[in-house]
């Protein structure tokens, strides 16, 4: 992990510095997010809570023990109470999990100078998750993510994630056929990946902009 957060850093030249950050802070691999952010100059504020996945504790414990091998644990403040914080001093507030949603009542305190990455595709913006129209309202800017970047090809993986999960269950080219059938974005990196590794595919795409 460490090396993929240099490596992503590095990629994206990432340089955060003088930013100040609102994120949250959670457990296994999203561990990540206030580290490469602070990594990248930015103080870091991070909100969590208990869940079915970790306590708070088991939490701070994760996030500091990674930040300390970066030498950032001083960049980042651990939260749990999003009412209690200055939002005016936000440079940028990440819609994930534990900061959503991102209502009227926050937006309203965040300066217009401030931007909320979805941290994914437009497409899936959920309204549940943020309030786009008053965040337009407000002349506040948010941005979703291009997954088919090829920094990060965040769509090729489909591929391997479906390579995987016939392996895993003992389905090889010599003994499985394939009907592949769905929208091009992620069919595409599915059929390539198979037919690359010896896969008899049927293929057929969607030409839409459904996303089912």
């Amino acid at each position: 992990m460490v090396k993929k957060i240099k490596l992503s850093i590095e990629k994206f030249k990432l340089d955060l510095s003088g930013k100040v950050i609102l994120t949250e802070a959670a457990s296994g691999n999203y561990v990540i997010t206030p580290i490469i952010a602070a990594i990248a100059g930015a103080r870091v504020i991070a909100i969590t809570r208990n869940s079915k996945f970790a306590t708070v504790e088991e939490v701070e414990k994760q996030t500091f023990d990674l930040a300390k091998i970066f030498n950032v644990q001083n960049m980042i403040t651990i939260i749990t109470d999003k009412n209690k914080v200055d939002y005016k001093s936000f440079d940028i507030v990440t819609n994930t999990g534990f900061v959503r949603p991102i209502d009227k009542n926050i937006i309203n305190k965040l300066s217009t100078n401030c931007v909320i990455p979805l941290m994914w595709e437009p497409w899936e913006f959920r309204e549940s998750d943020l309030d786009l129209d008053y965040c337009n309202k407000k002349g506040i800017k948010v941005y979703g993510t291009n997954e088919s970047d090829d920094r990060l090809q965040t769509i090729k993986y489909i591929g391997f994630t479906v390579l995987s999960f016939l392996l895993d269950n003992k389905m090889t080219p010599f003994s499985t056929k394939i009907l592949v059938l769905g929208n091009t974005d992620f069919a595409n990196p599915v059929n390539s990946l198979l037919k690359a590794n010896g896969y008899d595919i049927h293929y057929e795409s969607i030409s839409s902009n459904c996303y089912y």
